[in-house]
């Protein structure tokens, strides 16, 4: 039956991909409250050698700044910096590759999204263009904006207003559908 076909190759996307989808969401949404907490923690640590007043100073401090840069939407740039040219050359190769989304907005794995990409333009200023087909929008592509030239991914066009702030090339394992879903 075709829908359990469908369902499988979800299956298949999920089990290829689940890992970076994983990595990518602590990446953006996790590791920067580890690195604020250690700063605080830090700061209030070196602040104790003073006492309790210290102490506080030095949480209080910790709350402004944070010495330890993890994550955030600078490394998702970067990861989607890196994975641009990835995403070019399939695509210069062949007719689509899945393409990951993270969502600024989310850090639910679950809400996490992937699309198939079918072209691309990109006249190497930092801007380009990527043309994506979604399920979710039943037989349109969508043209994606894509600014890398800040301190992180300036996504336009993306579909009912999502916050993209990293895409990936998706892994994938071709399978040829079984004998009878195929048209007599």
């Amino acid at each position: 039956m075709l829908s359990d076909y469908i369902f499988d190759r979800l299956l298949d996307s999920l089990e290829l991909n689940v890992v970076r989808f994983l990595d990518l969401v602590v990446t953006l949404h996790v590791l920067p409250i580890l690195g604020k907490g250690a700063t605080i923690a830090l700061l209030a640590a070196a602040g104790s050698t003073a006492g309790t007043i210290g102490t506080a100073i030095g949480a209080l401090i910790g709350t402004q700044v944070d010495i330890f840069q993890l994550g955030g939407p600078g490394s998702a740039l970067d990861e989607t910096k890196r994975e641009w040219p990835i995403i070019k050359n399939i695509l210069d190769r062949e007719a689509a590759v899945p393409v990951g989304y993270i969502l600024g907005t989310s850090a639910n794995p679950i809400d996490q999204h992937q699309v198939l990409a079918i072209g691309y333009k990109d006249v190497g200023n930092g801007v380009a263009t990527l043309t994506v087909w979604d399920n979710n929008e039943a037989n349109a592509s969508r043209n994606l904006q894509l600014d890398f030239r800040g301190p992180e991914l300036q996504v336009g066009n993306a579909h009912r207003g999502k916050v993209l702030k990293c895409i990936f090339a998706e892994k994938y394992s071709p399978r040829i559908p079984p004998a009878s879903l195929k048209l007599s």
